[in-house]
């Protein structure tokens, strides 16, 4: 009988301490803060797309500019020049460095 109790105290102080420490963390709320006036746009680099033929080139250049676009809109992202990129995808068939 003296085990037994000592075994239903030693299990319900173990459960209280593991309640104690892991309360807080099943807490945790995502924050956001929306107090900030302005929000500096994300810089993003956005290579253009490539293609076996001249067709599907211009595609994507087009479909490139396009996405560019659109995130540039979005008012959160700020596409890198292209210029800055430090390797030129030049063609679908070689292997970046």
């Amino acid at each position: 009988m003296y085990r037994l109790l000592e075994y239903i105290k030693l299990t319900s102080v173990l459960l209280m301490l593991s309640v104690l420490f892991i309360g807080p963390s099943a807490l945790a709320q995502v924050r956001l803060d929306i107090t900030r006036r302005r929000v500096e746009p994300m810089p993003i680099a956005i290579s253009v797309f490539s293609g076996r033929s001249d067709e599907t080139i211009a595609m994507g250049k087009d479909i490139s500019a396009v996405i560019a676009s659109d995130l540039e809109r979005s008012g959160l992202f700020r596409p890198l020049d292209q210029k800055a990129f430090l390797q030129d995808f030049t063609s679908i068939d070689v292997q970046p460095r």
